[in-house]
C-alpha cells in the first residue's frame, strides 16, 4: 500500500513536472506570439509613418508651388497697379488740358462776338 502510495505521489510529481514544462513551453509560445504581434503592429505603424512622411513631402511641395503663384500673382498685380496708375495720371492730365482747351475755346468764342459785334458798329457808321 505505501509502494502504491510511493508510486502515486511520484506519478503526480511526474505530472506536476510535466505541466510545468508545459506551462513553460506555452508561456514561450504565448511570449512568441505576443513578439509578432508586437513587430506586425511596428510593421503597420512604419508604414503608416512611411505615407504620412509621403503625404508631408507633396503637401510641403504643393505649399511651395502655391507661394510661387502667389508670388507671380502678386508681382502681376503690382505691374497692373502702376499701369493703371499711369494711365489714371495719363487720363487726369488730359481732363485738365480738356478744361484747359474748353476754356479757351469760350474765351475766344466771346471774343469773336465781340469783334462781330465790334464790325457790325463799324459798318453802321460807315453806312
Amino acid at each position: 500500500m505505501q509502494r502504491k502510495h510511493e508510486d502515486e505521489v511520484a506519478d503526480l510529481h511526474a505530472t506536476v513536472d510535466q505541466l510545468l514544462k508545459n506551462q513553460a513551453s506555452s508561456g514561450l509560445n504565448e511570449s512568441k506570439e505576443e513578439v509578432l504581434k508586437l513587430n506586425n503592429q511596428i510593421t503597420d505603424l512604419l508604414q503608416q509613418n512611411e505615407q504620412l512622411q509621403s503625404s508631408l513631402l507633396q503637401a510641403r511641395t504643393n505649399i511651395s508651388i502655391l507661394h510661387s503663384e502667389l508670388d507671380k500673382l502678386k508681382n502681376m498685380y503690382t505691374d497692373q497697379k502702376a499701369q493703371r496708375d499711369g494711365e489714371t495720371a495719363e487720363l487726369k492730365k488730359m481732363v485738365v488740358e480738356y478744361q484747359s482747351y474748353a476754356s479757351q475755346i469760350q474765351i475766344l468764342q466771346e471774343m469773336n462776338k465781340k469783334l462781330y459785334d465790334s464790325n457790325d458798329g463799324l459798318r453802321s457808321a460807315l453806312a
